[in-house]
């Protein structure tokens, strides 16, 4: 298939509220907890800071395929456009987070670079919501870009 040579208006432009994936397999994801696909691999899983993970939204639905092959089950996944900002858990941020991408140490716990080990982006850090050990963080997930400065 030729690439665009005219105007295109057939394009949808309808926001998705959710998408069917594949579950992993193996894999048991709860409801309204963040998720992910490991590259090359497919098939949705919690998110967590593993090795090739791509941040794809939040799970609609709680779905076990713990005993199942990958795509025995599907699940309803709210794609990130549609998610906003995310309220989540952080261990002592402070001010200095705002601004900065944070990654997903679990499905539900965010931190800096460098205190994790694969650096699977969950966002940019709007404002730092409660400060302390037990901390949270609003998180822009659809800004998941690194700052260029010129």
């Amino acid at each position: 298939m030729a690439a665009s040579t005219a105007d295109r208006f057939n394009l949808p432009s309808t926001p998705i509220a959710f998408v069917n994936m594949p579950m992993a397999a193996a894999a048991e994801v709860f409801a309204n907890t963040c998720v992910m696909v490991i590259d090359g691999t497919g098939g949705v899983l919690m998110a967590a800071d593993t090795a090739n993970g791509i941040f794809m939204g939040m799970s609609r639905q709680h779905v076990d395929n713990s005993a199942g092959l990958i795509g025995v089950k599907d699940i309803e996944v709210t794609p990130i456009a549609q998610l906003g900002a995310i309220e989540f858990d952080a261990v002592s941020p402070d001010d200095s987070w705002d601004g900065q991408l944070v990654y997903f140490v679990d499905d539900h716990i965010v931190a800096l670079a460098g205190t994790t080990t694969h650096d699977v982006v969950a966002g940019r850090v709007l404002t730092v919501t409660k400060t302390g050990a037990s901390g949270k963080v609003l998180v822009d997930v659809a800004d998941r870009q690194a700052t260029v400065h010129a």
